[in-house]
């Protein structure tokens, strides 16, 4: 096998000088002696050249490789730079079978002395066999003394020197011949004679064998005899020398002693492939200690038994799948069991078994045991858990590249909220990581974070699809994303059912649009649904039946498979097979330098209603309804406060299937001298319908929709979950009576950790209707910047509010949805 090494020719110089030294006195009978190193070299694979496994995993466990795995854990992705370097390098010709890297392996191997274990390092596995690729091409390019072996007295110094002096390995090309084969030898065995000045020795070498797989542990032993005559001087000085019997032929010839590592690969972190290599086990060992895991998918070793905790409330459902690698062993067990100690379930893994593990929860924590019979080969296992809180909140679009987003979690509660987590997943509902929690918010307490300063793993960020906040009991949460000048909500309590719309639609390939969704299966069961995309006149372009598994989504954009062809300001009808699915769906769209994004709103017949409508000369209101219906339906918009007078309600006319965008304005010319002014507007179908409102500034540059809203959004006390402060942001609120008696509101602004502000604003009482709008810097003189919550209660619980919010800048535009029941849930 052809190597490069930087010699260091002085050395040269050094052992010709040797040959003069080293004296072999005189023996009148055979003297035998054996001599070793103190570390034994490694036996590793010589990964040839053809295949490049070393970036391709070719003879290995295929993609990601060896060198991949290294671009991944330090760049985050891969292929990367070092191993695009590499096959380059390597895979762009035909080499010769014998070409390959053992000369570097056995570098790496008689001077990385050490223990090569497998290891799971930021949620990578490292093989035994990655570890040693990484540092044979850690040694690819040593500094090194060079000596010829094929001459017998420099190949016995050698032996004398390193083995037997400084208790070193070196390596030899062990046979001479075209084809280089090159071993660290650490042992020896000698015997030799003296007669007449020459000194007759029989030596046989121990050496690291490469012909092993990546992942061997240990040393793999092999032997080569060499006989050979050395002439000794007056002196007894050792002058030259010559092989003997088959050694003529079968000898060394070039060694190499390494004096300091050196690789080809730029830009090579040496001290960092020695601190993976050194490592061993995972990050959640702790010796025989129970350790509490949070959702996510955990790619773990077993080199003694593992045991986990999960904790739960009664009621969770908890799902666990288990599996053995490749390369992690051909057995292992897992058994469960609650809090009582009773083992409720026991499970064989092997190479074609898993565990998949569902556990309704009952009398949690629950304990989690993965073992093996033995463990002279570490078992390399993954774990993916996830757990289906009682309350639980899905963020359904995490940005990654460009927009930033943040988000705000409040306990409004007067008791502590545990085990609150913030964990990532992909697009096929497998959670990746829990990046916040487990952790205690006190009563009061808010966490503001945004999703660039969590510890997400680089490497995991192009799989990250969504998130789910998760507790134990209901919390406050808010997500605002933004881009440029932009800003939009994804803030929660979005619908979720087996028949939803998402009520606009894109056409393809549009330079100053954009838009793309997901839909996404939040049951622990397989759903079943269909997708039609519409035009706003009721033309079918697309029907497609879509399978999702428990927790995955599914994408679309105009242009991209099924979807290719989208209608402007068409609709998209999303229907479950069964009617029990929890379904929900979002839509993000860009147009020119504005944002929008768009939940699925609630399909109904039921009642819905538009809590405000700005009369101003700044604003312009639309409604957006959809029929869902197979035949016309007549829709009616009502001023609620009119009551039975029905002089001023718009009915509108819809034939099965269309869209149609009415301007508010248009029909409700409002003053304050109108005694319906501040009048909620009912909308009321004859078939099932769906639909939003919205809000433009007259230039177009805010922009904001909202679901209409229906009785799941009302009750006796309502949360504005966070406060916007600083800067230009403002915060505006809306609060309406949707009842048929008068209701008395009391609105009580919080600090963080729950303390009431002192200042209170008088309560207000709305006739049935009627609603109320107030800017928090106006309601709450000068201390709206102190506020992070706000409740808005009834006086009497029986009766209900609804309401909305607002958050706008007079830079970044302007976002907003439905402020939250807290006494539904």
């Amino acid at each position: 096998m052809i190597m490069k090494y930087r010699f260091v020719t002085g050395y040269q110089i050094l052992l010709t000088c040797l040959l003069c030294v080293f004296v072999w006195a005189p023996l009148a009978s055979a003297v035998t002696e054996s001599q070793n190193t103190e570390s034994i070299p490694w036996s590793g694979y010589w990964w040839p050249y053809n295949g490049c496994g070393l970036g391709t995993g070719q003879d290995y466990y295929g993609h990601p490789s060896p060198l991949e795995k290294y671009d991944q854990y330090i760049s985050g992705y891969y292929p990367g730079p070092s191993t695009m370097w590499y096959t380059n390098q390597f895979c762009s010709e035909v080499h010769p079978y014998w070409y390959g890297h053992c000369g570097h392996w056995a570098l790496a191997a008689s001077t990385e002395n050490y223990d090569i274990l497998p290891s799971s390092n930021n949620n990578i596995i490292f093989r035994v066999g990655d570890k040693k690729g990484l540092l044979t091409l850690m040694h690819s390019d040593d500094i090194a003394i060079w000596g010829n072996g094929s001459q017998p007295a420099e190949f016995h110094l050698w032996l004398l020197k390193y083995i037997k002096d400084e208790k070193k390995a070196f390596i030899a090309d062990i046979e001479a011949g075209e084809e280089v084969w090159q071993y660290p030898i650490y042992r020896y065995d000698m015997t030799s004679t003296i007669d007449d000045r020459v000194e007759s020795v029989t030596v046989d070498i121990y050496y690291a064998d490469d012909f092993v797989h990546p992942d061997f542990i240990g040393t793999e032993e092999e032997f080569q005899r060499y006989t050979y005559n050395l002439f000794l001087g007056p002196d007894n000085e050792i002058t030259g020398g010559e092989w003997t019997e088959d050694s003529v032929v079968a000898h060394p010839e070039q060694l190499y002693f390494s004096l300091s590592a050196g690789s080809q690969v730029p830009d090579a972190n040496y001290d960092l492939v020695r601190q993976i290599a050194q490592s061993k086990d995972d990050e959640l060992e702790n010796g025989h200690t129970p350790v509490a895991i949070a959702p996510g998918t955990f790619n773990l070793v077993l080199m003694d038994e593992d045991t986990y905790t999960l904790f739960a409330d009664p009621g969770d459902l908890l799902t666990l799948d288990i599996m053995l690698l490749d390369g992690g062993g051909d057995q292992a067990e897992v058994t469960v069991y609650d809090s009582k100690d009773l083992m409720i379930d026991s499970y064989a893994l092997t190479d074609v078994t898993s565990a998949s593990i569902r556990i309704s929860a009952q009398n949690p924590p629950y304990r989690v045991v993965v073992s093996k019979d033995q463990y002279d080969i570490p078992g390399i296992y993954q774990v993916v858990y996830d757990q289906y809180a009682t309350n639980s909140v899905t963020i359904p679009y995490i940005p990654k590249d460009g927009p930033w987003s943040g988000f705000s979690i409040t306990n409004y509660s007067t008791e502590p909220m545990k085990n609150v987590t913030f964990t990532t997943y992909s697009s096929d509902g497998r959670p990746i990581h829990t990046l916040l929690g487990p952790l205690e918010l006190a009563p009061g307490e808010k966490r503001k974070f945004t999703f660039s300063s969590l510890p997400a793993r680089q490497h995991e960020l192009s799989e990250v699809l969504y998130a789910r906040i998760s507790s134990s009991g209901p919390i406050g949460p808010v997500n605002l994303i933004g881009i440029d000048d932009g800003v939009a909500s994804l803030t929660q309590g979005h619908y979720k059912g087996h028949h939803i719309a998402l009520p606009d639609s894109v056409e393809e390939y549009q330079a100053d649009k954009r838009m793309f969704g997901y839909i996404i299966n939040e049951g622990s069961q397989d759903a079943a649904i269909t997708a039609t995309v519409y035009s706003s006149a009721a033309k079918i372009f697309k029907t497609t039946p879509i399978t999702l598994g428990a927790r995955q989504s599914y994408y679309f954009a105009p242009g991209r498979t099924p979807f290719s062809s989208m209608p402007d300001n068409g609709w998209i009808e999303i229907k479950g097979k069964n009617g029990d699915e929890e379904i929900s769906a979002f839509q993000y769209m860009t147009k020119g330098t504005t944002l929008e994004t768009n939940f699925a709103v609630p399909v109904t017949s039921d009642i819905q209603v538009i809590p405000h409508i700005p009369f101003s000369e700044k604003w312009n209101s639309e409604l957006v309804l959809i029929n869902h219906g197979t035949a016309s339906a007549a829709v009616v918009i009502h001023r609620k406060m009119a009551g039975t007078d029905t002089t001023t309600d718009l009915t509108v006319n819809m034939a099965p299937k269309t869209k149609q965008v009415i301007s508010l304005d248009a029909y409700f010319e409002g003053s304050s001298s109108d005694p319906y002014y501040r009048s909620i507007v009912t909308v009321t179908s004859t078939a099932d319908i769906s639909g939003y409102y919205a809000y433009h500034s007259v230039s177009y540059t805010d922009n904001v929709t909202i679901p209409l809203m229906v009785d799941a959004d009302y009750g006796s006390t309502l949360l504005l979950p966070h406060n916007t402060q600083g800067g230009d942001w403002w915060t505006g609120i809306g609060i309406f009576n949707p009842g048929e008696t008068a209701v008395t509101v009391i609105m009580e602004a919080y600090e963080n950790f729950g303390q009431q502000l002192g200042v209170t604003p008088d309560p207000v009482t709305l006739a049935p209707g009627q609603y109320v709008v107030y800017n928090n810097a106006m309601l709450f003189a000068g201390e709206s910047q102190n506020i992070s919550h706000i409740l808005f209660k009834t006086n009497d619980p029986a009766k209900r509010i609804g309401g909305f919010y607002l958050y706008g800048s007079q830079t970044k535009g302007m976002c907003g949805a439905n402020l939250q029941p807290i006494d539904n849930e």
